[in-house]
């Protein structure tokens, strides 16, 4: 594993009829070789059990360490599957990104039951960003 990543969760809403919608907040950097491959903990390094279904995914460059133009993102689970299904791939390094994560033309949903680990490639040295996980 290499470069950092931590994970907060920063809210919980309570939506009627759908139970609670959890907001995972990944904030991740490469190391000085440009590498990221982390299994996804807290601030305390424990590591987080994702259970839900996978609502949507929010990519954001850091301003100040932005990666790379067109880098790329993954966040594998059991079996080293994309559970973003690829929708981290080729992002900007100056725009956010907010998508559906689905695993076909049939709009299935994601369902997370797993510890995750987050990979990148593409981003360059000692470059930061976001990734915030809307979990329900």
């Amino acid at each position: 594993m290499a470069g950092t990543a931590t994970v907060t969760s920063t809210r919980n809403w309570r939506i009627p009829s759908d139970g609670v919608i959890n907001l995972f907040t990944i904030h991740w950097t490469t190391t000085s070789g440009g590498a990221l491959s982390v299994q996804l903990a807290d601030g305390s390094g424990d590591v987080i059990q994702f259970n839900g279904t996978l609502l949507q995914a929010v990519f954001e460059p850091d301003a100040e360490a932005a990666p790379s133009d067109a880098y790329d993102l993954t966040i594998t689970g059991n079996g080293s599957v994309d559970v973003l299904v690829g929708i981290g791939a080729n992002l900007s390094n100056s725009a956010g990104k907010r998508e559906t994560p689905v695993t076909s033309t049939n709009s299935i949903p994601i369902i997370l039951a797993e510890a995750l680990t987050l990979n990148g490639s593409n981003i360059g040295n000692s470059k930061s960003g976001y990734v915030y996980l809307y979990v329900r």
